[in-house]
């Protein structure tokens, strides 16, 4: 059976990236299931569309990493659990 991601884990992976704790190629793969497989809550594939695009936005060069870090805290903010 796959792996059914939550908001809750997006937000952690987001989180960890920030931290330092993972790069961001694996922050990358670890979002394919999620915006590929779709395999996650609709909230949580939203928010990983969110994601994967600020990442293929910062990979092209068009944001720089503190940009990319703003933008994904910006994120953050506005997926707050109710």
């Amino acid at each position: 059976m796959a792996t059914v991601y939550t908001v809750d884990d997006v937000r952690a992976a987001i989180n960890n990236y920030l931290c330092g704790e993972t790069g961001r190629t694996q922050f990358a793969v670890w979002l394919t299931p999620l915006v590929w497989e779709e395999e996650g809550a609709s909230e949580a594939i939203d928010l990983a569309w969110s994601v994967a695009l600020l990442l293929a936005e910062a990979g092209r060069g068009h944001l720089d990493e503190d940009e990319l870090c703003e933008s994904l805290r910006q994120l953050l903010d506005q997926s707050v659990p109710a």
